[in-house]
């Protein structure tokens, strides 16, 4: 009888990559990332992990090279998490200086949300993204128009006449977010963009 010797090797185990967006749920010892392809996945931080890019906060966009777990109970570990820079760089609250033209009031929350203050009429942001740009987003509004002066028609003598409505047209607007500094005053963040109109608004991170 003639045996043989079977050589078992364990199968070296290499990093894998996930991306998607950070949920509300990460920690300091634990991530939490959400895409269309990998569903919902958590991840283990540690010493060991390394952190790329801008913060980890909720919404961002994040890729994590991570090592799968050997058993079951324990969550893979993360060992390198790389986020977006410009993302954290817009939230917060933003507002035009107080003597500009047009007064604008804006809270950039995660996901996309926004929350405005000023103006309350016309001019409506209704939420902002990523532009793919470094220190560029994208803003997406709505703004209510005067109604068209149509050719008034001969009307019945007894007919109320009718009030013309506002129209609505919705917008997008690509805002730069970066520093500004002069001579004369500290180093701030600020929001650039131009309207369709050719004017150019600042807003200011409100701390």
């Amino acid at each position: 009888m003639v045996g043989s010797l079977v050589s078992c090797r364990q199968t070296e185990v290499e990093p894998m990559i996930a991306a998607g967006y950070i949920e509300a749920a990460s920690s300091s010892e634990s991530i939490i990332i959400k895409g269309d392809t990998i569903g919902v996945r958590h991840f283990a931080i540690d010493e060991q992990t390394e952190f790329e890019g801008g913060e980890v906060v909720e919404g961002n966009i994040a890729e994590v090279i991570y090592m799968p777990s050997s058993e079951p109970s324990e969550l893979p570990l993360a060992l390198t998490i790389t986020t977006d820079t410009t993302y954290p760089k817009a939230l917060g609250r933003w507002t035009t200086a107080p003597k500009a033209q047009l007064q604008i009031d804006l809270e950039l929350k995660p996901r996309g949300r926004i929350i405005q203050h000023q103006p309350q009429q016309a001019l409506h942001f209704t939420s902002w993204q990523l532009s793919g740009e470094d220190e560029q987003i994208i803003l997406h509004g709505i703004i209510s128009l005067p109604p068209e002066i149509e050719k008034a028609e001969k009307r019945k003598k007894d007919e109320e006449p009718t009030l013309p409505q506002r129209r609505e047209r919705r917008f997008k607007i690509t805002a730069r977010v970066t520093k500004q500094s002069d001579s004369n005053t500290e180093s701030r963040e600020v929001m650039i963009f131009r309207t369709e109109r050719g004017v150019e608004s600042r807003l200011y991170l409100q701390e």
